[in-house]
């Protein structure tokens, strides 16, 4: 998360949505993909700007690193949480981009100073 604060691919106030991203057989994607559409806001978080926990997830208003997010939503869903969850992979921005590709992205230039 670190290389999206450093590069600026995403910005503090920005809206990323959820999408189920098929990893693991420790939860059902059509479950906690029924579960969100239950509740949008389970599948809303703003992105904070802030190195250990960027993700401020609108259903309870914590902040969380994508994983321990991913990893709450699960908990809550199923009632375990799961020891793997691969968070970046699961939060896409307005293009469709994951928080993965957006870390990847190369950093804006410095404006030239004279």
């Amino acid at each position: 998360m670190l290389r999206i604060i450093d590069n600026g691919s995403v910005q503090p106030g920005q809206t990323l949505h959820f999408r189920a991203f098929p990893e693991s057989m420790a939860w059902d994607n059509n479950e906690i993909e029924r579960w969100v559409a239950e509740d949008p806001r389970r599948g809303r978080a703003t992105w904070t700007g802030d190195r250990g926990r960027p993700l401020r997830w609108e259903y309870d208003g914590q902040c969380y690193a994508p994983t321990s997010l991913v990893k709450e939503m699960v908990e809550q869903l199923t009632g375990n949480r799961p020891g793997y969850a691969s968070g970046p992979r699961y939060w896409l921005d307005s293009e469709g981009r994951d928080l993965a590709e957006l870390a990847d992205l190369p950093g804006e230039p410095a404006p030239d100073t004279p």
